[in-house]
């Protein structure tokens, strides 16, 4: 393998910063939605009060057990210095700028060219986001995960390379700062690393003080991970995980909660996965025949690169065959299956496979393209890392230009057959990556059938005068640059609607409203007491960010601690689960039509019990409570004065 000088010039190590900048615009383009984002408001509100308890005086979640001390600790300092929203915009710069450095070092280490980091990072963001199974992310609002993630890429960078002692303590760091992340990683590296050859792996022996320094690194976030349950009873630690994996997470816990149409678009991104592997390995076959010299160049060693990568890819699909199997034989026994659901066994699959399967694409296009070239010079001396990549791939770009279109014809097709013919038998319609998937595999079957026809026939892979070549093109500029680049475009259409944030609520006219209701309360003219406790639309995540205001509980913000948990999940059933004359249980985050159901006696033990002094909700059923603001959606009622018995409700 030809390395890097030890000394890199002055332009080489500008293009790299100029590449990682690159990346980073690419992740911009992706997270970059208005503070705070999904689940901001819920770690750096306990980031903030970690470090300033005055923050939020009262608030039962906010002083609940801190389950990632690592990531308080670390990053929450700055809150100290800094208002909520740039607390939140420069952990967007930290994270994202060490997943662009941390996505550049990987990329190259697995396609040796620079500037494909690019296009790969779109592609990663573009399946991940499309064909997700339980709903995992890697770039948005800062939590946790945001900085555990980055250090899984340098941990993986070393990994492909066969640096294994590297390994462990990047993957350990990412444990300290999400437990599930880091150490899911750390369980897949030792997968990947026995399915190596003695002869091309680390030993165990020298592996072992890494291990332990990796494991000495995970301890900010396993010790108190594993605390978060002392003092409890059996019962309680029982209930507490069924709450948390079947009443709140069960859409990134349970197989059963994933919509049907997330599990198929996910099984066909790991049918192409597979496809794509399939054909590699045909490629590799083929060029080991042709040259048994291969052995000793450098293909070989990219070869192993993608067979570590490829590894890590199928160990985190074994965490998800495992997670579908606890499911499975637990069907009966709900409490024993939330004991183990809730490590959340599909985390990993989310992100290795949509990993894999841009990589591996990007691959077999530029080889793809270094054929057309090797071809048209009529010459098989060129290299795998050229000098000028860009000369490279501009023999490339009028194919790419051309069959792209071709690319987007064959997809609206099938679009319009899945969803113009089945539309009205499927129920819920299908999601929009199932027919671009279906295109990828049913090309991917039909260019292996035929290449192996054209083998029969005696007829070189590559050769011009077959449609092979440029049936493969097609095929990789759709996987590589189509679907990619599309997402990044239509990323444009919610930027230009989304003037609020996505935690506020979903309509524009209801988000203006709320913040202005909020920012009432924290105007301090309107004598609002820090202390003062609220009680808010259950549905709502943005009321402390906005106010510093305690409130009594949401849906959203759950403690992580046993006796937290049921403590959270008596609270929102007392106060926003009710029973119809006829049917089950039902849920209203809105409020209004609960209290109004509550006679002034009980509604004043309910105010007692909870201790919160006014109720923040929406407009329309009115309340009976002295009024002391109002805007066209939201009323902010005094929960202390006197209260007239309501009209009855039909």
């Amino acid at each position: 393998m030809k390395s890097s000088p030890s000394f890199p010039s002055f332009p080489f190590r500008f293009s790299i910063l100029l590449e990682t900048a690159a990346v980073f615009v690419v992740l911009y383009a992706h997270g970059a939605w208005p503070v705070p984002d999904v689940n901001e408001s819920y770690y750096l509100g306990k980031a903030i009060h970690f470090w300033n308890p005055d923050w939020v005086i009262g608030d039962s979640f906010l002083d609940s057990k801190d389950a990632h001390w690592c990531f308080y600790a670390v990053f929450g300092w700055l809150s100290l210095f800094l208002s909520p929203n740039a607390f939140a915009w420069t952990g967007r710069v930290i994270v994202w700028a060490a997943f662009a450095w941390g996505w550049r070092r990987l990329s190259f280490a697995l396609i040796p060219v620079r500037w494909l980091s690019i296009p790969t990072a779109a592609g990663l963001l573009y399946y991940l986001d499309a064909f997700q199974m339980s709903g995992e992310w890697v770039i948005g609002g800062v939590e946790g995960k945001s900085f555990a993630y980055p250090l899984v890429l340098f941990g993986l960078e070393a990994m492909v390379r066969g640096k294994w002692n590297r390994v462990w303590g990047f993957f350990g760091a990412a444990a300290a700062f999400h437990v599930l992340v880091g150490g899911w990683s750390v369980i897949v590296g030792l997968f990947v690393w026995s399915l190596q050859k003695r002869t091309e792996r680390t030993s165990l022996r020298k592996m072992l003080p890494f291990l332990g320094l990796g494991g000495l690194l995970s301890l900010p976030g396993l010790i108190p991970a594993l605390l978060l349950d002392s003092g409890c009873s059996r019962e309680t630690i029982g209930q507490a995980h069924w709450i948390y994996v079947f009443e709140r997470l069960g859409h990134h816990l349970v197989p059963s909660s994933f919509p049907w149409t997330y599990r198929l678009r996910f099984a066909v991104l790991v049918g192409l996965w597979l496809a794509l592997c399939w054909v590699a390995r045909s490629r590799k076959q083929r060029a080991e025949t042709a040259s048994p010299e291969i052995e000793e160049t450098e293909e070989c060693e990219l070869a192993g690169r993608f067979f570590r990568l490829h590894g890590f890819v199928f160990g985190t699909l074994i965490l998800a065959a495992i997670g579908f199997g606890i499911a499975a034989l637990f069907r009966d026994d709900p409490r024993g299956a939330a004991d183990w659901l809730r490590f959340y066994w599909f985390r990993m699959s989310d992100f290795a496979v949509p990993l894999g399967v841009t990589f591996l694409g990007t691959s077999l296009l530029y080889r793809l393209l270094l054929g057309f070239e090797k071809q048209r010079n009529e010459s098989s001396n060129t290299p795998l890392v050229a000098a000028s990549p860009v000369g490279d791939l501009a023999g490339g770009i009028g194919r790419i230009l051309a069959l792209l279109g071709i690319g987007v014809g064959v997809f609206l097709l099938l679009d319009g057959l899945i969803f113009g013919w089945l539309f009205f038998t499927w129920f819920p319609p299908p999601e929009p990556a199932i027919p671009w998937g279906v295109t990828m595999i049913l090309g991917i079957v039909i260019l292996v059938i035929f290449e192996k026809w054209s083998n029969t026939q005696k007829r070189p892979p590559f050769k011009s005068t077959t449609l092979l070549p440029t049936a493969w093109l097609l095929l990789l500029v759709s996987i590589v640059v189509w679907g990619p680049l599309g997402y990044i475009l239509k990323l444009a259409e919610p930027r230009t609607r989304f003037a609020y944030s996505r935690s506020d609520p979903s309509s524009s006219r209801a988000a203006y409203y709320w913040v202005e209701a909020c920012d009432w309360i924290n105007d301090p003219a309107n004598g609002i007491p820090k202390e003062a406790r609220f009680l808010t639309p259950g549905d709502n995540a943005t009321f402390k960010w906005y106010t510093a205001r305690p409130e009594v509980a949401t849906w959203k913000e759950i403690p992580q601690d046993a006796a937290g948990i049921v403590r959270w999940y008596e609270t929102v059933e007392e106060l926003f689960a009710y029973r119809p004359q006829d049917g089950p249980v039902r849920r209203d985050y809105s409020l209004q039509v609960l209290l109004n159901r509550y006679p002034p006696g009980p509604f004043q033990k309910l105010r007692e019990k909870y201790e919160f002094d006014y109720v923040l909700c929406g407009k329309y059923p009115a309340l009976q409570l002295p009024i002391l603001y109002e805007n066209m959606s939201y009323v902010i009622y005094d929960a202390k004065g006197e209260r007239d018995q309501p009209d009855p409700i039909p």
